[in-house]
């Protein structure tokens, strides 16, 4: 044996008798030893949970009974109220014991200042002005209230948000407003988050929502009892048949369904903004019809219109008449007549006039003013430039070109031809 360390010290316990010892020893320092060898050596057999032994020293006092145990916090909470109240300087009320099986600590504000009773009243008497109910974090509601606004609100038409959001809401109201839902037509956001609704709630709310066609929001995440695979994928297989619903809010644990939740909000959300489409263009039809129609109407008031020239002259009057349209032969008018092209086909019509008065005969008369006027017995149709130039290039002939020779020469450049066929 080593004599190195600790075991330089074990050679004087060898000739110890341990029966000798055990047998010395009392009652408490043998259930001590039992203690630290228990600890050293645990029982593998024995699970985790039960090597610890009971180490309470108080007398059971028999069966278990609720009513004893109702009492004593009732009697408990009643005394420590008692001694706040001395501790603050206050003297203490009167407290209901029956209020104590639902609050066992004194009631505190929530910060929700909604009046429960005049929302119910106007919820009831459909109220035009309230559009949004919020009853989150009322802690001191009950369930039966909170059914009787789910009730309310089957008849309602003007309330579009209601949130309940940690009001200890369980199936029974999850229940009670599904059944809402199935009537309602206005609500399009329901908010039930942070509650104690169970797997069999959820799937009514959603089965609901085949027939509701208007609510846009849902959210009944982060409640007490988790949903579970099974409840998930028949979450799915409801939201299918709903084509309104554009968000959900809760986290599903299993991926498949969550996948295919958000494919059913993704095609809910493109039906949504093609409906919009064609609500526009319906919307953008309707305003070209009605352009359309005033278009018509002031195309037919102006179809009685007639060109006037102001009165000059006769001469004028007659001549600019026989190149005017007619208004009855054309099926549109045009607003804007086109006064200035007009008087400068006039202008250019009484040159050519004055210029070819002295080889033809036409008249020169005097109006009552003084002023000549150019009446021609045969009135020259009236042409563009660019429709004398092309005629003029599409119908010349070898006569006109003789006659134009003629008209560039002069007298000295002539010269007499015979005729030698004689």
């Amino acid at each position: 044996m080593s004599n190195f360390g600790y075991h330089k010290q074990l050679g004087k316990y060898e000739d110890i008798d341990e029966d000798e010892l055990l047998a010395s020893l009392t009652l408490e320092e043998i259930q001590e030893l039992e203690k630290v060898m228990a600890e050293i050596e645990p029982d593998t057999n024995i699970p985790t949970g039960l090597r610890q032994e009971d180490q309470t020293a108080k007398q059971p006092t028999g069966t278990f009974c609720r009513e004893a145990l109702l009492k004593y916090w009732e009697d408990e909470t009643h005394r420590l109220l008692e001694l706040d109240c001395k501790r603050n300087g206050q003297k203490p009320k009167g407290i209901h014991k029956g209020a104590l099986h639902h609050h066992i600590t004194p009631e505190r504000s929530s910060g929700n200042p909604t009046d429960i009773v005049k929302t119910l009243e106007n919820i009831l008497s459909d109220d035009t002005s309230l559009s949004e109910v919020n009853l989150n974090n009322i802690e001191n509601i009950s369930q039966e209230v909170l059914v009787s606004f789910a009730d309310a609100l089957t008849s309602n038409t003007h309330v579009e948000v209601f949130s309940l959001a940690n009001t200890h809401a369980d199936d029974q109201v999850a229940f009670a407003l599904g059944k809402m839902l199935k009537k309602n037509c206005s609500i399009t956001n329901l908010n039930v988050e942070s509650n104690f609704i169970s797997g069999k709630g959820i799937l009514a709310l959603i089965g609901s929502l085949q027939h509701n066609t208007t609510l846009v929001e849902l959210r009944f995440h982060n409640q007490r009892h988790i949903c579970g695979g099974q409840v998930e994928m028949e979450m799915v297989k409801m939201l299918r048949d709903n084509t309104t619903l554009l968000k959900l809010g809760y986290h599903f644990d299993l991926p498949g369904p969550r996948m295919s939740a958000t494919g059913i909000l993704t095609r809910n959300q493109d039906r949504q903004r093609q409906r919009r489409l064609e609500q526009r263009r319906e919307l953008d039809n309707l305003e070209r019809s009605k352009e359309q129609s005033k278009m018509l109407d002031t195309v037919d008031n102006t179809k009685s219109l007639h060109f006037q020239i102001p009165d000059a002259t006769q001469g004028k009057q007659h001549l600019v008449s026989s190149h005017l349209p007619n208004p009855h032969s054309q099926p549109k008018v045009v607003n804007n007549v086109p006064t200035r092209k007009i008087a400068e086909m006039v202008k250019q019509q009484e040159e050519t006039a004055m210029d070819s008065i002295n080889h033809k005969g036409h008249k020169l008369t005097g109006d009552k003013h003084g002023k000549n006027i150019l009446q021609l017995e045969n009135p020259v149709p009236l042409r563009r430039k660019d429709d004398r130039k092309s005629l003029a290039s599409t119908q010349r002939s070898t006569r006109d070109d003789l006659l134009a020779a003629i008209r560039g020469s002069s007298m000295g450049t002539l010269r007499r031809v015979t005729n030698n066929h004689r």
